[in-house]
Order: C-alpha cells, then sequence, then structure tokens
C-alpha cells in the first residue's frame, strides 16, 4: 500500500456525525446498552439509538476525545455519533483515523469546551478504498490489543505500587516500625490495636487549629496586600501555586492569619477520599494567608512532628476517620474544625516520630521511584501505539498477508 495511491478528501465527503439524544439519569431504564457521555460510557438503558458499531466523540465537556462501541448504544447529547448509517467507510478504520485529528483542540465555546463540527469537516484526509480500511482496521485491532494488554498490566504495577506504599504508611504511624512490640487496644473504633508505650491523643491537645481569611470583609486605613491560598491552590498531594489570589488588609489581621512554616493544611471540603488529607506547608510563598475553608493545624513542636500527623491524614487510618465522620452529600463531603480537633492521634515520642518519618520518606521515594519508571514506560507504549496508528492510516506502512496471521 502507498499513500500516493490514496485520494485526499474533506471529512464531511467520508462522515457525518449526529447529535446524541437527551437521556438523564432519572429517565435511564434498565437494561444493557451502554450509554455513552462525552468521557466514555456513563451508565446503561434498555434501547440504542445508534445501529451496531458506533464512534462516540465528544462534543461538550471532553471535547473531541474518541470512544468506539463494538455494539448498539446510546450517546447522549454531550456527543456526536457515527455509525452505518452515516458513513460507507469501515467504522473501525474510521475511528482509528479520526483518533489522530487532534478533534480536541478544535474548540468553539471557551467557556464550555466544544466541539466545532464543521471544522472537524474541513480536515483533509487520505481516502484508501474500503477494502484497504478493512485490512488497515484488522491489522491495527491485533497490534493495538497487544499493545493494550502490556499498557494495562503496567496500570496493574501501579495500582499495587500505590497499594503498597498506602500498607506500609498505615502499618508505620498506626503501629511503628517494630514488629514484636506489645500492643493494646486504643480505644478508638478505626484505630484497633497500637503499642503499648503509644498514647492515642485527640488532635486538640497536641496542635493549635488556626481558621482562615473570611473573603467579603471591607477593609479601610492602612492595609498591606498579602498573597492568600484558595481550596483550589490545595490538591490532592501538591500544592498549586501558579494561580495565587491576594487581598488587602490591616497589617494586624494579617498576622493573626499568617501560615507558618510546619503548618499541615486540610480543605474543609472536596471529593470524599481527599477529605482531610494533610499537605505540609513550607513557607512557599512568604507571610502567605488562608482562606476560611481551609484549615492550619500548627502541631506543638515538644510533642507532634507536622510530617508525622501529614503521614497520619494520608494513611488508610485517617482516610476512614475522614469519610465516616465527613458531611456528604451527591459528589462532595466536608468536615468542620471540630471533626478535626477530633480527631485521635496515635501518639509515639518525637524520637520515634522522626524515626518513623525517615523510614517512611525513604520507602515512599523507592516507590515512587519504581511509579515514575512504569508511567515514562506507559507513555513510550502509548506514543508506539499512536506512531503505528498514524502510519498505517497514511500509508506509511504497507500492511502484508504476514503481518496479519495471528
Amino acid at each position: 500500500m502507498s499513500s500516493i495511491k490514496w485520494p485526499k478528501k474533506r471529512l464531511k465527503r467520508i462522515v457525518r456525525c449526529k447529535y446524541g439524544d437527551s437521556l438523564s439519569k432519572e429517565n435511564r431504564e434498565k437494561g444493557d446498552v451502554n450509554v455513552y457521555g462525552s468521557n466514555g460510557v456513563v451508565g446503561s438503558h434498555n434501547k440504542s439509538i445508534s445501529f451496531g458499531k458506533t464512534i462516540i466523540i465528544g462534543r461538550k465537556g471532553s471535547s473531541g476525545s474518541v470512544h468506539f462501541s463494538e455494539n448498539s448504544c446510546f450517546p447522549i447529547d454531550t456527543t456526536f455519533f457515527v455509525d452505518k448509517t452515516t458513513t460507507k467507510a469501515d467504522i473501525k478504520y474510521l475511528f482509528y483515523l479520526l483518533g489522530l485529528l487532534e478533534l480536541d483542540k478544535m474548540n468553539s465555546d471557551s467557556a464550555v469546551p466544544g466541539l466545532n463540527r464543521e471544522h472537524a469537516y474541513s480536515k483533509e484526509v487520505l481516502s484508501p478504498s474500503y477494502t484497504e480500511q478493512k485490512i488497515i482496521a484488522k491489522y491495527l485491532d491485533k497490534t493495538c490489543a497487544s499493545i493494550d494488554t502490556i499498557i494495562s498490566i503496567k496500570q496493574k504495577q501501579l495500582e499495587l505500587l500505590e497499594a503498597l506504599k498506602k500498607s506500609i504508611i498505615h502499618k508505620a504511624v498506626t503501629q511503628g516500625l517494630e514488629d514484636s512490640v506489645e500492643m493494646k487496644d486504643s480505644g478508638v473504633e478505626w484505630l484497633g490495636k497500637i503499642p503499648r508505650h503509644w498514647k492515642a491523643v485527640k488532635l486538640k491537645r497536641i496542635s493549635k487549629i488556626q481558621s482562615g481569611l473570611t473573603l467579603g470583609k471591607q477593609y479601610s486605613g492602612n492595609l498591606v496586600k498579602r498573597s492568600y491560598l484558595r481550596v483550589a491552590n490545595v490538591q490532592d498531594g501538591y500544592l498549586d501555586l501558579q494561580d495565587v489570589s491576594t487581598i488587602s488588609l490591616p497589617k494586624k489581621t494579617a498576622a493573626g492569619l499568617e501560615l507558618k512554616k510546619g503548618d499541615v493544611l486540610m480543605t474543609e471540603g472536596g471529593d470524599l477520599d481527599k477529605l482531610g488529607r494533610g499537605f505540609l506547608w513550607e513557607g512557599q510563598i512568604e507571610k502567605c494567608l488562608h482562606q476560611n475553608h481551609i484549615f492550619a493545624i500548627r502541631p506543638i513542636k515538644s510533642k507532634l512532628m507536622a510530617a508525622f500527623l501529614t503521614l497520619i491524614t494520608t494513611s488508610s487510618y485517617g482516610r476512614i476517620y475522614f469519610e465516616a465522620t465527613g458531611k456528604k452529600t451527591t459528589n462532595l463531603a466536608s468536615t468542620n474544625a471540630s471533626k478535626i480537633k477530633a480527631f485521635p492521634i496515635p501518639l509515639p515520642s518525637k524520637k520515634e516520630q522522626g524515626e518513623i518519618v525517615d523510614f517512611l520518606n525513604k520507602k515512599t521515594t523507592q516507590i515512587e521511584k519504581l511509579k515514575k519508571n512504569i508511567i515514562k514506560q506507559i507513555e513510550t507504549l502509548e506514543l508506539y501505539r499512536k506512531s503505528i496508528v498514524h502510519e498505517c492510516v497514511t500509508g506509511k506502512r504497507r500492511i502484508t498477508d504476514n503481518d496479519l496471521k495471528e
């Protein structure tokens, strides 16, 4: 096969993209038909609106994302879809072709990203014969399946490493580093047994919890300008300081709201699995304040290490406590100062806390290094997959009978 023999055509001469239909969760009936949104499968229903193999393209939200269904399905109104009624091309070949067109960059709505169908139609692509399309699709199905299997194995390795890291952290911060130590009942439902020489102490006994800045107040007189952290700045496992807001207020007021190096930041609300997860503030911004939806926990240095507290909040025990005590809504959850103050801390001596922190820093660094290597391998495989698809749909790779053999 050679691309020289393939004519060029505008995409609109090859395919017509149909609008998905409205189908709220409340109106879905029990069934085995997949319902697709712009991100992929979002549920099921008892009837379809497509016929046979279907390509689903994100129209709003994750606009330009391309998904494939082997069977008839129900694409909702945030999508376009393509089936045998809207093209004469081989559906699977077309799926591979559309995946290379960078449709996600054809947004027409800056507020709510939306795929401009006319922009997509204007794309010029090579158009092999239907027979050639079938051969290409068959080869790519076989080749991409092999690559996807390897990627799946790599992703499973990442999951196992993350589970191992959580297990190591949980054991260390709740049971210590010595396997032979004598244990006792902590008296805390979610904590279980702790080493006999440890204590279970409420967080309010070994720290100060500082409330934050309430927005909307009007200040006058001599004011100073200060940066302040919003909930959006405190992410899962890291701080996003690309967009930090500022406020002008009296110097005395600002002084009572300043973060100090060693504070542990904790958000009031968010996703349930991230609720109560602490992040150690290391003074990244001088004289920085924090909004009142972020708690700043300031450990009493003689009793509690900030790094040890951070590890406890990320442990399975910390997750169980905040998930059990948090106030839950449909998609979000929240905690409050009282729940945080009542958080029972398994407390060894400062010396032992330091040993646990050093041990966990070493172990988690090793695990993160392994994860980083695997992520690079996955990225390489994904690039390889994309390059093979590109070579095939542009005719740069000649597919032989041997390529199609099992």
